[in-house]
């Protein structure tokens, strides 16, 4: 009889043994399988804050580049307006049209590059930098059909059109920088909304 009770108790021992290992490598694989998809997810959070990152940073330096073009453009064109604003008051004294169509040649090519600069904001936004550069284009080319429409001697005129310019354009300039300065120094430049994406 001890030598059934010690083989049924070696059983019972071998059983529990047996069960024990696979209670216990059960729950090592569980918390090795959570442990797996816990640090899984940790990486992928990392990886997609890394990336969001790396895009706004991106993101803010092809805005930064836009901007900048932008303003030389227009700074191009605000400068060659000073000659043609000259000739104009003086009744284009001395040139021939080919001569006129040479002075007004450098407004058309700076407002060429701001046409262009433009098309370059619509893409990297946000809206508001596109819409003012649009209004400081349109203030050139405001000047551009009114100095086509003044006659030469009409001084006067020619005078309150130059001071009517300048006011709209230092207003338009600043604004301008204003809305670029606050985009670019915000702490995201690519904001979870953000519909554009410069390819």
């Amino acid at each position: 009889m001890d030598q059934v009770d010690q083989g049924l108790a070696a059983l019972i021992a071998g059983v529990a043994a047996f069960g024990g290992a696979v209670i216990s490598g059960w729950y090592t694989g569980r918390s090795a399988r959570v442990g797996a998809e816990r640090a899984a997810a940790a990486v992928l959070e990392q990886v997609t804050k890394q990336a969001a990152a790396e895009h706004g940073h991106w993101l803010r330096q092809q805005r930064q580049d836009a901007y900048t073009a932008f303003l030389a453009a227009f700074d191009r064109a605000a400068d060659a307006l000073g000659p043609v604003f000259e000739a104009w008051a003086l009744g284009y004294q001395g040139m021939d049209a080919p001569a006129v169509r040479e002075l007004w040649r450098p407004v058309d090519e700076a407002d060429l590059a701001m046409q262009r600069a433009i098309t370059r904001l619509s893409i990297v936004g946000p809206d508001a930098v596109e819409r003012t550069a649009g209004d400081l284009r349109l203030a050139v080319m405001h000047v551009r059909t009114t100095y086509w429409n003044i006659r030469p001697n009409e001084r006067d005129s020619v005078t309150q059109e130059r001071a009517q310019w300048t006011v709209r354009q230092q207003d338009l300039h600043k604004r301008f920088v204003a809305e670029a300065r606050a985009v670019l120094q915000s702490p995201s430049a690519a904001p979870s909304d953000e519909r554009r994406q410069l390819r």
